[in-house]
């Protein structure tokens, strides 16, 4: 066998950790310590950099630590890696590392040159589901001919700056899966943001050459890090309510949640598998909150859903031109305080606003999609009716309404919801699963003050019911009822605490309620009044 070539990619700049490649760890540069660590069992590793005097530095450090270096263009990586190949035969296996993944050592890259050479492959990956590693843990191999193939004919800009993906659409992709049974594929041990940093810093032992460590005992140590998975599976379909981190919400929530306490909370709700958060204008900092974490490098995993300003200010008799000035504003607001070019998901907040004032707030939201400022239209609902409105129109791909296990308002009209979506594609996002916080809650005052005096039924029912179906509490059973409807995408949840979110996110990582169980539900349900469904109708104060 040709002797393989292993090849690290590395640059100065970049976005979310400036200068990562020479940001000391253990007394080296990162990218001289992913470089050096996989050059332990004497591979021949290349440091692939580009012709950018920004990247000098690298260089002059690269030569310093006795490494290869190869520079080409900035943007066309995988013009540099076809320099560093040189005369290498077609047939040569070759491997690609980033300078940012300081895990991977010579042990583990020799494991995945056998592997590769024991199937045949054309092209393998430490770094797919089902490997059992973690995010950043990660070797591409491939052919020295495939990589001049690809340079011949990929044309686009993200083919040659990810170098591979023209290989991954012509040839199988094979999985090294040889640590399937660790299960650590949603833990993170890659350097891109500050939290990164110190999160690998923790997790790398101490006391210790960091070039000799092995793989495999920096992998077993991923749960030291900080923002990892707690939960045993991914929280996916939990959207981070964020309404709380701005402003006081909900009947069993007195203040809002401080800004560090609420920043530390998006982040470990995005570690367990969190890919969307919920928020608005209107919940007050907390946009400014979300767009904090986004700033520091956690833009690429989560979606932001936002909604635009209630208008309240602006009647239907009002001028239009100032009604679409005030939407306006609102929007970049939310740009503003998120920190995003480009919003994710906008909702307004009542159906009623899509044609009100001549239809101008509608076309000023396609506006925006078409000038690609916007990726999604919504709408949240309050009511069946607004639903019934929004459903007829096709540009709102997104609804978010109130529903709960003792909701019965919505049920002549959940039969034409579930067709649009066999129709059309629309997602569906719950929020409100415990009536703002009423059907957690023992307190008479409050059930009084949303105008059910019969609340001890009520409790008891839930709590029985609970039992019954073998939940953990009447949160879970609220939760898992609504996860278990075939047309519930997503539920909102807000939390008061960090306490809360890890009990959001240990129900979250369970299976829904199957069908067998939503059938096996009592008939007998609380009937709850409409007044006491819509949190619009309770009496201010207690």
């Amino acid at each position: 066998m040709t002797e393989p070539l292993v090849i690290i990619q590395a640059r100065v700049g970049s976005r979310r950790l400036p200068a990562k490649s020479l940001v000391n760890f253990r007394g080296l540069p990162i990218a001289i310590l992913a470089a050096r660590r996989a050059a332990s069992r004497g591979h021949n590793v290349v440091l692939a950099t580009s012709t950018e005097a920004s990247d000098d530095m690298l260089v002059n450090a690269a030569a310093a630590a006795g490494l290869a270096v190869v520079r080409g263009p900035l943007d066309d990586v995988l013009a540099r890696f076809c320099k560093v190949l040189g005369d290498t035969g077609d047939r040569t296996p070759v491997l690609r590392l980033t300078g940012d993944n300081i895990v991977p050592d010579g042990g583990l890259i020799t494991e995945v040159i056998e592997a590769f050479e024991t199937v045949g492959a054309d092209y393998m990956t430490t770094g797919t589901f089902p490997s059992g590693l973690p995010y950043g843990v990660s070797i591409e191999i491939t052919r020295a001919g495939h990589l001049r193939a690809a340079h011949a004919e990929a044309t686009t800009a993200y083919e040659r700056e990810h170098v591979t993906p023209w290989i991954r659409a012509r040839f199988a992709t094979v999985v090294f899966e040889h640590y399937r049974a660790m299960a650590l594929d949603r833990f993170r041990l890659t350097i891109d943001t500050m939290d990164d940093l110190i999160s690998m810093d923790r997790v790398f032992p101490k006391g210790c050459t960091p070039e000799n460590v092995p793989w495999l005992d920096i992998v077993k140590r991923s749960h030291l890090g900080q923002f990892q998975p707690t939960a045993s599976s991914s929280c996916g379909d939990l959207i981070l309510g964020t309404a709380q981190l701005g402003m006081q919400y909900g009947i069993n929530n007195s203040s809002a949640i401080r800004p560090e306490v609420g920043r530390n909370m998006i982040r470990e709700a995005i570690a367990n598998g969190v890919a969307w958060v919920d928020t608005a204008r209107a919940y007050g900092a907390s946009e400014q909150t979300i767009g904090s974490v986004i700033a520091a490098g956690w833009d690429d995993r989560v979606n932001v859903i936002t909604k635009l300003s209630p208008l309240a200010e602006w009647k239907p008799k009002d001028q239009p031109k100032g009604a679409r000035a005030a939407a306006e504003a609102s929007l970049w607001a939310s740009c503003q305080a998120l920190g995003k070019s480009r919003l994710d998901t906008v909702l307004i907040h009542r159906q009623s606003h899509w044609d009100a004032w001549d239809g101008v707030i509608s076309g000023l939201l396609r506006e925006w999609v078409d000038a690609g400022r916007i990726r999604c239209l919504g709408v949240s609902v309050q009511s069946p009716e607004e639903l019934d409105a929004a459903l007829h129109v096709t540009d709102l791909t997104h609804i978010q309404m109130p529903f709960n296990i003792l909701d019965h308002r919505w049920d002549k009209i959940l039969p034409r919801l579930e067709q649009v979506r066999r129709d059309r594609p629309l997602t569906v996002h719950i929020r409100s699963v415990f009536l703002q916080g009423l059907l957690l809650s023992d307190d008479s005052k409050k059930w009084f003050r949303a105008g059910h005096p019969n609340w001890t039924a009520t409790q008891k029912w839930l709590s029985a019911t609970s039992e019954r179906l073998e939940q953990s509490g009447i949160d879970a059973l609220c939760i898992n009822w609504v996860r278990g409807l075939s047309w519930v995408d997503g539920v909102v949840v807000g939390m008061d605490n960090p306490d809360q979110l890890q009990r959001n996110i240990s129900i979250f990582s369970e299976p829904p309620l199957p069908t067998e169980a939503l059938r096996r539900l009592p008939n007998n349900k609380p009937f709850l009044a409409p007044h006491t469904l819509d949190p619009a109708q309770w009496k201010s104060g207690l």
